[in-house]
């Protein structure tokens, strides 16, 4: 799938997921500044969770594994989301 397309239903997957939350009373940060960082921080009820969005075929860098380990190892959650459905029932 080439790269345009596959970020734009990477924009589509996060912008619905972002409305849910909202609806759910979460927080969405954006976090564009840190290379390899999971795309959002949300704040849900006390705690945080790292989120980073792909399509089904999307590949993390090895950046990406690199931080997400990072963060893993000093207790973070993170979670890869390639859907609404996912992240639903992820929620």
């Amino acid at each position: 799938m080439p790269f345009r397309i596959m970020q734009r239903i990477e924009s589509s997957i996060e912008a619905s997921c972002r409305r849910y939350a909202k609806t759910q009373g979460a927080l969405f940060l954006k976090i564009s500044m840190l290379k390899g960082y999971p795309d959002r921080l949300m704040l849900h009820k006390g705690r945080y969770t790292w989120l980073e969005f792909k399509t089904t075929e999307g590949r993390l860098s090895d950046l990406q594994e690199l931080r997400i380990h990072e963060l893993q190892s000093l207790g973070a959650r993170v979670i890869i989301i390639r859907s609404v459905t996912q992240f639903k029932e992820q929620f």
